[in-house]
Protein backbone atom coordinates (compact mmCIF):
# COMPACT_ATOMS: atom_id res chain seq x y z
CA UNK A 1 0.00 0.00 0.00
CA UNK A 2 2.66 2.35 0.70
CA UNK A 3 4.61 1.46 -2.51
CA UNK A 4 1.55 2.73 -3.90
CA UNK A 5 0.47 5.78 -2.61
CA UNK A 6 4.13 6.97 -3.00
CA UNK A 7 4.23 7.50 -6.49
CA UNK A 8 1.04 10.01 -5.63
CA UNK A 9 3.36 12.17 -3.12
CA UNK A 10 3.00 15.86 -3.44
CA UNK A 11 5.94 18.53 -2.14
CA UNK A 12 3.62 21.01 -0.18
CA UNK A 13 -0.28 20.82 0.57
CA UNK A 14 -1.17 23.54 -2.00
CA UNK A 15 -0.25 20.97 -4.72
CA UNK A 16 -1.70 18.09 -3.05
CA UNK A 17 -5.25 20.40 -3.39
CA UNK A 18 -5.00 21.28 -6.67
CA UNK A 19 -4.34 17.41 -7.94
CA UNK A 20 -7.60 16.93 -6.16
CA UNK A 21 -9.53 19.70 -7.79
CA UNK A 22 -8.17 18.77 -11.17
CA UNK A 23 -9.38 15.20 -10.73
CA UNK A 24 -5.54 14.48 -11.08
CA UNK A 25 -6.46 12.37 -7.20
CA UNK A 26 -9.25 10.88 -5.83
CA UNK A 27 -8.59 12.00 -2.35
CA UNK A 28 -5.50 13.68 -0.23
CA UNK A 29 -4.78 12.56 3.22
CA UNK A 30 -2.94 14.98 5.35
CA UNK A 31 -3.36 17.01 8.64
CA UNK A 32 -7.70 16.97 9.56
CA UNK A 33 -7.13 20.86 10.99
CA UNK A 34 -4.97 22.24 7.74
CA UNK A 35 -7.65 20.24 5.09
CA UNK A 36 -10.43 21.83 7.36
CA UNK A 37 -9.30 24.92 6.85
CA UNK A 38 -8.82 25.11 3.09
CA UNK A 39 -11.63 23.49 2.74
CA UNK A 40 -14.02 25.98 4.37
CA UNK A 41 -12.01 28.53 2.05
CA UNK A 42 -12.96 26.95 -1.00
CA UNK A 43 -14.42 29.65 -2.94
CA UNK A 44 -16.01 26.89 -5.27
CA UNK A 45 -17.33 24.49 -2.74
CA UNK A 46 -15.52 21.16 -4.92
CA UNK A 47 -13.61 20.28 -1.77
CA UNK A 48 -15.20 17.88 1.02
CA UNK A 49 -13.32 16.11 3.71
CA UNK A 50 -14.41 12.68 4.78
CA UNK A 51 -14.29 10.25 7.50
CA UNK A 52 -13.54 10.07 11.07
CA UNK A 53 -10.15 11.49 12.90
CA UNK A 54 -7.58 9.14 13.74
CA UNK A 55 -4.78 9.78 16.17
CA UNK A 56 -5.52 12.93 17.19
CA UNK A 57 -3.13 15.17 18.84
CA UNK A 58 -2.80 18.56 19.79
CA UNK A 59 -0.63 21.14 18.53
CA UNK A 60 2.78 22.74 20.87
CA UNK A 61 4.41 25.91 20.97
CA UNK A 62 8.54 25.32 21.25
CA UNK A 63 9.93 27.56 24.35
CA UNK A 64 13.70 27.74 25.13
CA UNK A 65 15.02 25.98 27.86
CA UNK A 66 13.73 27.53 31.49
CA UNK A 67 12.17 30.51 29.80
CA UNK A 68 10.22 32.67 31.38
CA UNK A 69 6.87 32.63 29.21
CA UNK A 70 6.16 28.58 29.36
CA UNK A 71 3.98 28.87 32.50
CA UNK A 72 2.21 31.45 31.36
CA UNK A 73 1.45 30.26 27.85
CA UNK A 74 0.22 26.63 29.41
CA UNK A 75 -2.07 28.50 31.72
CA UNK A 76 -3.49 30.13 29.19
CA UNK A 77 -3.94 27.93 27.43
CA UNK A 78 -5.18 25.57 30.11
CA UNK A 79 -7.83 28.62 30.80
CA UNK A 80 -8.62 28.48 26.90
CA UNK A 81 -9.83 25.21 26.70
CA UNK A 82 -11.49 24.87 29.98
CA UNK A 83 -14.01 27.59 28.97
CA UNK A 84 -14.18 26.77 25.49
CA UNK A 85 -12.53 29.98 23.51
CA UNK A 86 -10.56 27.55 20.99
CA UNK A 87 -13.31 25.58 20.10
CA UNK A 88 -15.15 29.11 19.31
CA UNK A 89 -12.14 29.87 17.57
CA UNK A 90 -11.76 27.13 15.48
CA UNK A 91 -15.21 27.92 14.40
CA UNK A 92 -14.97 31.71 13.45
CA UNK A 93 -11.80 30.88 11.48
CA UNK A 94 -12.23 27.43 10.35
CA UNK A 95 -15.59 27.61 9.31
CA UNK A 96 -16.01 29.13 5.74
CA UNK A 97 -18.86 29.98 2.97
CA UNK A 98 -19.19 26.44 2.14
CA UNK A 99 -20.11 25.06 5.80
CA UNK A 100 -21.33 28.51 7.67
CA UNK A 101 -23.84 26.00 9.86
CA UNK A 102 -21.36 23.15 10.93
CA UNK A 103 -20.95 23.33 14.39
CA UNK A 104 -19.12 20.47 14.91
CA UNK A 105 -16.46 19.68 18.18
CA UNK A 106 -13.13 18.22 17.56
CA UNK A 107 -10.55 19.18 18.67
CA UNK A 108 -10.32 21.52 21.23
CA UNK A 109 -13.53 20.40 23.50
CA UNK A 110 -13.91 21.91 26.72
CA UNK A 111 -12.01 19.22 29.50
CA UNK A 112 -14.50 16.72 30.49
CA UNK A 113 -14.11 14.34 33.58
CA UNK A 114 -13.14 12.03 31.36
CA UNK A 115 -9.95 13.43 30.83
CA UNK A 116 -9.15 13.10 34.12
CA UNK A 117 -10.75 9.57 34.98
CA UNK A 118 -6.87 8.46 35.28
CA UNK A 119 -5.61 10.67 38.08
CA UNK A 120 -9.41 9.66 40.03
CA UNK A 121 -8.56 6.12 39.51
CA UNK A 122 -4.84 6.51 41.11
CA UNK A 123 -6.61 8.60 43.97
CA UNK A 124 -9.20 5.70 44.78
CA UNK A 125 -6.65 3.19 44.46
CA UNK A 126 -4.22 5.13 47.05
CA UNK A 127 -7.24 5.55 49.19
CA UNK A 128 -8.10 1.54 49.18
CA UNK A 129 -4.62 1.15 49.58
CA UNK A 130 -4.43 2.80 52.85
CA UNK A 131 -7.67 1.94 54.27
CA UNK A 132 -6.43 -2.27 54.05
CA UNK A 133 -3.41 -0.75 55.53
CA UNK A 134 -5.37 0.82 58.77
CA UNK A 135 -7.59 -2.18 58.67
CA UNK A 136 -4.26 -4.73 58.63
CA UNK A 137 -2.95 -1.89 61.30
CA UNK A 138 -5.96 -2.34 63.58
CA UNK A 139 -6.07 -6.14 63.32
CA UNK A 140 -2.35 -6.54 64.82
CA UNK A 141 -2.97 -4.32 67.83
CA UNK A 142 -6.15 -5.98 68.99
CA UNK A 143 -5.84 -9.40 68.11
CA UNK A 144 -2.01 -10.46 67.00
CA UNK A 145 0.43 -7.84 69.27
CA UNK A 146 -0.93 -9.70 72.73
CA UNK A 147 0.19 -12.90 70.99
CA UNK A 148 3.38 -11.63 70.42
CA UNK A 149 4.23 -10.30 73.28
CA UNK A 150 3.85 -13.46 75.00
CA UNK A 151 6.18 -15.59 73.14
CA UNK A 152 8.69 -12.91 71.31
CA UNK A 153 11.94 -12.83 73.21
CA UNK A 154 13.11 -9.60 72.25
CA UNK A 155 13.83 -10.09 68.76
CA UNK A 156 12.67 -8.56 65.23
CA UNK A 157 8.93 -8.45 66.34
CA UNK A 158 9.92 -6.29 69.01
CA UNK A 159 11.99 -4.51 66.88
CA UNK A 160 8.99 -3.84 64.50
CA UNK A 161 6.79 -3.08 67.58
CA UNK A 162 9.41 -0.15 68.28
CA UNK A 163 9.22 0.87 65.49
CA UNK A 164 5.25 1.49 65.17
CA UNK A 165 5.66 3.60 68.98
CA UNK A 166 4.84 0.03 70.53
CA UNK A 167 7.09 -2.17 73.14
CA UNK A 168 6.21 -6.11 73.14
CA UNK A 169 8.71 -6.33 76.06
CA UNK A 170 8.83 -4.64 80.43
CA UNK A 171 11.62 -2.80 80.06
CA UNK A 172 10.28 -1.44 77.16
CA UNK A 173 7.23 -0.25 78.56
CA UNK A 174 9.03 1.15 81.35
CA UNK A 175 11.20 3.39 79.36
CA UNK A 176 7.94 4.85 77.36
CA UNK A 177 5.90 5.49 80.85
CA UNK A 178 8.90 7.27 82.64
CA UNK A 179 9.81 9.50 79.44
CA UNK A 180 6.06 10.15 78.96
CA UNK A 181 5.97 11.52 82.97
CA UNK A 182 9.37 13.78 82.59
CA UNK A 183 8.50 14.98 79.50
CA UNK A 184 4.85 15.48 78.45
CA UNK A 185 3.58 16.70 81.97
CA UNK A 186 0.27 18.24 80.74
CA UNK A 187 -3.79 18.27 81.21
CA UNK A 188 -4.17 17.33 77.38
CA UNK A 189 -6.04 14.15 76.64
CA UNK A 190 -3.10 13.34 74.37
CA UNK A 191 -1.18 12.68 77.83
CA UNK A 192 -4.22 10.92 79.08
CA UNK A 193 -4.64 8.82 75.86
CA UNK A 194 -0.85 8.33 75.92
CA UNK A 195 -1.06 6.81 79.75
CA UNK A 196 -3.51 4.83 79.34
CA UNK A 197 -1.31 3.30 76.14
CA UNK A 198 1.38 2.45 78.45
CA UNK A 199 -0.65 1.20 81.62
CA UNK A 200 -2.15 -1.63 78.88
CA UNK A 201 1.63 -2.18 77.77
CA UNK A 202 2.33 -2.74 81.30
CA UNK A 203 -0.72 -5.33 82.08
CA UNK A 204 0.84 -7.08 79.24
CA UNK A 205 4.53 -6.96 80.68
CA UNK A 206 2.94 -7.99 84.37
CA UNK A 207 0.71 -11.32 82.53
CA UNK A 208 4.30 -12.08 81.04
CA UNK A 209 5.92 -12.11 84.10
CA UNK A 210 3.55 -13.97 85.76
CA UNK A 211 3.37 -16.86 82.99
CA UNK A 212 7.03 -17.09 83.44
CA UNK A 213 7.19 -17.32 86.90
CA UNK A 214 4.99 -20.29 86.54
CA UNK A 215 7.41 -21.63 83.86
CA UNK A 216 10.16 -21.20 86.38
CA UNK A 217 8.19 -23.28 89.29
CA UNK A 218 7.34 -25.91 86.49
CA UNK A 219 10.95 -26.80 85.97
CA UNK A 220 11.70 -26.27 89.92
CA UNK A 221 13.19 -23.19 89.65
CA UNK A 222 12.55 -20.48 92.69
CA UNK A 223 11.04 -17.42 90.85
CA UNK A 224 12.29 -13.96 91.95
CA UNK A 225 10.12 -11.62 93.73
CA UNK A 226 6.74 -10.82 91.97
CA UNK A 227 6.47 -8.11 89.58
CA UNK A 228 4.77 -5.42 90.45
CA UNK A 229 2.76 -2.59 89.04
Amino acid sequence: MHAYMKQFNKTTVLEGVDAVLSAEMDAFIYDGTVLDYLTSQDEDCRLLTVGSWYAMTGYGLAFPRNSKYLKMFNKRLLDFRENGDLERLRRYWMTGVCKPGKQEHKSSDPLALEQFLSAFLLLMAGILLAALLLFLEHLYFKYVRKHLAKTDRGGCCALISLSMGKSLTFRGAVYEAQDILKNHRCRDPICDTHLWKVKRELDISQMRCKQLEKELEAHGIKPPPPCKR
